[in-house]
């Protein structure tokens, strides 16, 4: 994916000042700096901002918390709206997906416990993503999963660290 790519970013925290949403803003400002067209769903208060579109979009980022192994009822709400009809194949036969356009799917999420908890867990979200999400997208595409696990445990420095590493590695996935 070199050249300037259509990126539609979901973001889903209920709290606008949260360290997601700095992780969003810094990896959005990041995207456009290399050139990027990107879109933006803030889903937050109850109130949603930026379109549900997703034609002709190239990349899928969601940035989010993983809370108690699942993504915020918000990111599921919009999940069921946006992709439930084609998840359960009760959309009109012969309907594209409304990804098919999207040859990566990428999420950047914070986790309060650690990487082999969640992996004991199962990684419910993460799988949410891969079984449900994923086949949605064009033939062939990827799916990064870039996380911080101890978010609740980490010194200012290191939560710093994450914010700017995520938004390089989003970069990085768009150039291939």
């Amino acid at each position: 994916m070199v050249g300037d790519v259509r990126i539609f970013v979901v973001h889903a925290h209920p709290v606008e000042e949260s360290y997601n949403a700095a992780v969003r803003d810094r990896t959005v400002e990041a995207l456009k700096e290399a050139g990027h067209e990107v879109g933006l769903s803030r889903l937050g208060d109850g109130s949603e901002h930026g379109p549900d579109n997703l034609d002709g979009y190239q990349m899928l980022v969601f940035i989010a918390p993983i809370w108690w192994g699942g993504v915020p009822a918000q990111l599921l709400a919009w999940v069921q709206r946006v992709l439930g009809p084609s998840i359960d194949g009760t959309e009109a036969a012969g309907q594209p997906s409304p990804l098919s356009t999207i040859q990566h799917l990428a999420a950047v999420v914070t986790h309060g416990s650690s990487r082999l908890i969640n992996q004991l867990e199962g990684e419910p979200a993460r799988q949410l993503l891969k079984r449900s999400v994923l086949p949605l997208c064009a033939d062939g595409a990827s799916f990064d999963w870039v996380s911080l696990y101890k978010l609740d445990r980490l010194s200012r420095l290191d939560l710093e660290s994450f914010i700017e590493s995520a938004a390089a590695e989003v970069v990085a996935i768009t150039n291939g």
